[in-house]
């Protein structure tokens, strides 16, 4: 008897050993990883583009657009989108529809050596023009 007993494993031991481990946890959606990086995407910036020169700065649903042909520029209001990984701005402007397009990615302005952090889409006038989005002073 005493041979057996010092072979066989405690009860502890072979629950220990037969336990499986824990499920993993579901993976997000692809709705809510969409979200996530939208809502990483900043809420107060400013977008440009050159040829033709143009800028729009947000901060949230406070938008302002100038360009060289409006010095002084002409604010608005928008209604925000989320979109896989974007957001999308939408507004009126001089009784045209308006939409503005933010998302993450390196991009260069064409003009300078600078890298910025997003890209941006302005869709005006029935045209739509890339540029870059940074940070706002």
């Amino acid at each position: 008897m005493l041979g057996l007993a010092a072979c066989s494993r405690p009860a502890t031991e072979e629950a220990a050993a037969n336990r499986q481990p824990p499920p993993a946890p579901p993976a997000p959606t692809s709705a809510a990883v969409d979200a996530a990086a939208a809502s990483a995407l900043p809420l107060k910036f400013v977008a440009f583009g050159n040829e033709p020169f143009w800028s729009v700065r947000v901060d949230g649903d406070a938008l302002h657009w100038s360009s060289p042909e409006n010095m002084d520029g002409i604010d608005f209001t928008a209604s925000t989108e989320v979109l896989p990984l974007q957001r999308r701005y939408n507004g009126q402007l001089q009784g045209q529809a308006v939409s503005l397009t933010l998302g993450a990615g390196p991009c260069s302005d064409g003009m300078s050596d600078q890298v910025h952090p997003w890209r941006v889409s302005w869709s005006i006038y029935g045209r739509v023009l890339e540029g870059c989005a940074r940070v706002a002073d």
